[in-house]
């Protein structure tokens, strides 16, 4: 107590300041009177430097020199106490932990798996309730879908193996299985050997994990046999991450050459404009489709795309998906064609001979050249739009008649004789050849 015995002889407690509450001496000493001794009996005290301890106070009446007095003994409990306060506050804070944690924890034996405590989780997960779990073992619960694995994890704890979020199927009360990450701590209680098991529930996870797996194998699929050009690159700077089998052909280069390239190192773009361009569009939220571009093959030869992108995340990172149609030989025919009409046309206007273009079905005249206005008389506006037999520039009708019949048996017609009516009325004997042929379909 921090007195010496000098200090404490011939005084009382109370003078000494021993009692921090002089009630607590009035019930020891009315509890003496009535029962002449106390054993064991909880107090707190006061030192001489003012703290307090607790002490186990054990106390009777003797009679000391013909008065009665009371010899008392006392023992420091104080670290006792303080201990016992802390393992009573580790075990709420556990018993806290334990029932508000979000994941199922379980305690069980590590021998046989009988349940001795699980929180609301677990049963929320796993669909039993506390009283049907406790006192019951996984075995019977039926809560691993190969108990085999129990028997494993149960030999690799006791081998002193350390067993955090292994992956785990078990099984709900209703039968359906669930994957689990399972971490699992031995330790002992009252002379038994037991676990303190926690779960997370990752069967959303996995399931989502495998919907992606499959969305990806069948992108995967799709891009590799896609008959068309595709391509996978980096937003940022190009970088080619993928390229499917018809790229390589198209582009002449191979896959090992053009994957950790940009595009720009590629030469691919003839206006590397084009794809400042793509990006920004992109970029602004755009989506773009069968925009006509030109790029360039591996040995320098131009193609004329059909080129559509749009935005997409690979692995975390933002990629454009780009898909090319590839019209390098369309464009060529359209420019053939183009050239072949405006040599077409030249020879057409150009010619001595008078020419018209007529539709078969009824006459109408579609178009005609100089030579014919000179020979008819009619100017190009006068006739176009209107048909032979509304001008009347057949003299006799019977013999467009028999002009048809002869384009109807599939003949090219040469040297046809036929009198033609000219716009003042003359008629002149006429040599017609002619073929039918498709225009504009």
């Amino acid at each position: 107590m921090g007195f010496s015995r000098e200090q404490v002889l011939g005084k009382t407690t109370v003078e000494l300041g021993v009692w921090p509450e002089t009630s607590d001496r009035s019930a020891l000493i009315e509890r003496l009177n009535t029962t002449g001794r106390v054993d064991g009996l909880d107090l707190k005290l006061k030192r001489r430097d003012g703290t307090l301890v607790d002490v186990l106070y054990s106390a009777q009446i003797v009679e000391f020199g013909g008065e009665p007095c009371i010899v008392a003994t006392f023992y420091d409990v104080t670290s006792k106490n303080l201990a016992e306060e802390q393992r009573r506050s580790s075990e709420l804070r556990f018993v806290q932990v334990f029932q508000s944690s979000p994941n199922p924890i379980n305690v069980a034996s590590l021998a046989d798996g009988r349940n001795i405590e699980v929180n609301q989780a677990w049963c929320e997960v796993f669909g039993w309730t506390r009283e049907e779990a406790v006192g019951r073992t996984t075995h019977e619960l039926r809560v691993w879908a190969d108990p085999n694995d129990r028997a494993a994890m149960v030999e690799e704890l006791e081998r002193g193996v350390v067993v955090r979020n292994r992956e785990y199927r078990q099984r709900r009360k209703n039968g359906e299985e669930i994957n689990v990450l399972f971490s699992a701590e031995p330790f002992d209680f009252a002379g038994q050997r037991n676990i303190l098991v926690q779960c997370i529930d990752i069967s959303e996870r996995k399931r989502a994990e495998g919907q992606r797996r499959a969305l990806e194998e069948r992108f995967t699929k799709i891009f590799q046999s896609s008959p068309n050009p595709a391509n996978v690159t980096r937003l940022v700077d190009g970088t080619y991450i993928e390229v499917n089998e018809a790229w390589t052909r198209v582009f002449g280069w191979s896959r090992e050459e053009a994957i950790g390239r940009t595009s720009l190192e590629l030469g691919i773009w003839v206006d590397p404009k084009d794809r400042e361009s793509m990006v920004e569009a992109l970029t602004r939220g755009e989506t773009l489709r069968n925009v006509e571009r030109r790029m360039r093959r591996k040995g320098g030869a131009e193609l004329a795309f059909l080129l559509s992108v749009e935005l997409s995340d690979f692995d975390g990172e933002h990629c454009i998906l780009a898909q090319y149609a590839d019209i390098t030989e369309r464009k060529r025919s359209e420019s053939d064609l183009r050239q072949s009409e405006e040599r077409f046309a030249k020879v057409f206007r150009s010619s001595p001979d008078a020419i018209i273009i007529s539709r078969l079905s009824d006459g109408v005249y579609l178009d005609v050249n100089d030579a014919w206005s000179r020979l008819c008389g009619y100017t190009r506006e006068e006739i176009m739009g209107r048909s032979a037999l509304e001008i009347g520039t057949w003299a006799v009708p019977e013999e467009r008649l028999g002009l048809l019949a002869k384009f109807a048996a599939g003949e090219t017609v040469r040297d046809f004789e036929f009198r033609l009516r000219r716009k003042n009325g003359s008629v002149v004997e006429t040599l017609l050849s002619g073929e039918v042929i498709e225009l504009h379909g």
